[in-house]
């Protein structure tokens, strides 16, 4: 029976490009074939702590903006690797190639060459990854304007109190987002949701696009939060917003409904 492992992969990025190696032939698993670098974590490592021993001895480089990606497992005849894959966009160093049989420059459009499935997985994953994104943000008022509501999510995002935020799933439209997440967050059913506006951004190379709605309740709406998401949730007053919150000003965002809505 194989053997199970771990094993850190890393995928290197620069532009459209991603690095791959031809593996030596003197290799015992997968000689020659063209992959993704990696190796096996040593006894008591830790994912990051083999991923940047690994990148020094294969590469002879120093990451310095990496992160986790995903895991897959990959089975071979002669051991069951649980590989870790990060992506790495910045590092210290020329890349130099110390252990492979040579070292490649792939166009993403070109991650059919890769000769195993993991591996093509893993850049297919990364590929989508990087596809833009909608998020939503959600403005819950009450019935006269005068409160709105806020989640305290224990400085999920660097701030105490902050809104209802998600990520739209795959085919899913952005008013079908705010009516998932808010039903999911806060066991709240059949609100509805008046699009206030879009704010195009992006984030190491991901595009988003964030889409503003406002919504009402009445106050003394029973509110079923999720426990495991949100630590606490509150009406503030416009003018009494706590301080560790949010950059978004609920002011402006009914500003903006009022001017549609022609209520000014």
């Amino acid at each position: 029976m194989p053997k199970k492992v771990n094993c850190a992969s890393f995928i290197f990025v620069k532009g459209s490009k991603f690095l791959v190696e031809k593996r030596a032939m003197t290799k015992a698993v997968d000689p020659g074939a063209l992959e993704i670098p990696g190796g096996h974590f040593e006894k008591g490592e830790t994912a990051e702590q083999a991923l940047l021993r690994e990148v020094k001895e294969e590469l002879n480089v120093v990451p310095t903006t990496y992160k986790p990606l995903c895991k897959l497992v990959y089975k071979h005849p002669k051991e069951t690797q649980l590989c870790h894959y990060f992506v790495i966009t910045k590092w210290t160093g020329e890349i130099k190639n110390q252990e492979a049989e040579s070292l490649q420059w792939l166009d993403f459009s070109e991650t059919g060459k890769i000769d195993v499935a993991p591996d093509r997985n893993a850049v297919k994953i990364f590929i989508e990854s990087k596809k833009h994104k909608d998020a939503i943000l959600v403005f819950i008022f009450n019935e006269d304007f005068s409160k709105v509501l806020m989640l305290d999510r224990v400085k999920k995002f660097g701030f105490d109190w902050g809104f209802m935020v998600g990520k739209a799933e795959k085919g899913e439209k952005t008013h079908e987002t705010a009516n998932r997440e808010v039903f999911e967050e806060l066991g709240l059913k059949g609100l509805k949701f008046n699009k206030i506006k879009v704010v195009e951004y992006k984030t190491d190379n991901q595009k988003w696009s964030h889409h503003y709605f406002l919504a009402q309740i009445q106050k003394s709406t029973r509110i079923k939060f999720q426990k495991s998401e949100v630590h606490q949730i509150k009406w503030f007053s416009l003018d009494k917003l706590p301080k560790s919150r949010a950059p978004d000003n609920p002011k402006e965002i009914l500003k903006i409904y009022w001017q549609k809505t022609k209520k000014v």
